[in-house]
């Protein structure tokens, strides 16, 4: 009876095979899951957003953006007793929600990084988020009544499925 057996080399040959392919696999397989996880935190941030102002526009009596301006958007969803969107810490036009999202309110947009300090960009309330391009950072906005995403920042089109079909 021959005895089967595999030399050290066959051996080293073989893990080194399929050390290869792990590292093939890993690195398609866990960028996906970083999209869906931005994904899934840009639509929370947008539910949020538009949530918190249509309470807000109702606190107001009906008044928005078009009566009081856009760049103080974020002060009124933030004030008051009973504010349409709370927040963990503020500083000026910049709010940290409880769920770590950084909202810079710059004029009649709103520049969001919606992972706040983990992430990308790590952003705090001393340094917002102020730019498009990163994968963590959305631009909403604001006309009149409405906030939306703007599709031509950053990831947005990836994250909200933009169809340029879509009129």
């Amino acid at each position: 009876m021959k005895k089967v057996a595999f030399s050290l080399s066959e051996l080293l040959l073989a893990v080194g095979i399929v050390a290869v392919i792990s590292t093939l696999m890993i690195t398609t397989v866990i960028p996906k899951g970083d999209e869906k996880k931005y994904s899934t935190l840009a639509n929370k941030a947008y539910l949020t957003l538009e949530e918190a102002y249509d309470v807000q526009i109702m606190n107001d009596g009906g008044l928005d953006a078009s009566n009081y301006g856009a760049e103080e958007v974020l002060f009124r969803m933030v004030q008051g007793e009973t504010p349409a969107l709370p927040t963990y810490a503020r500083n000026g036009n910049v709010a940290q929600l409880p769920n770590g999202m950084i909202i810079n309110n710059t004029g009649a947009n709103l520049f969001v990084d919606i992972d706040g300090i983990e992430g990308k960009t790590r952003s705090t309330l001393n340094s917002p988020p102020r730019r498009c391009g990163e994968s963590d950072i959305l631009l909403f906005v604001i006309d009149g009544s409405d906030i939306s995403p703007d599709y031509d920042c950053g990831f947005a089109r990836e994250y909200f499925e933009y169809n340029d079909r879509i009129n």
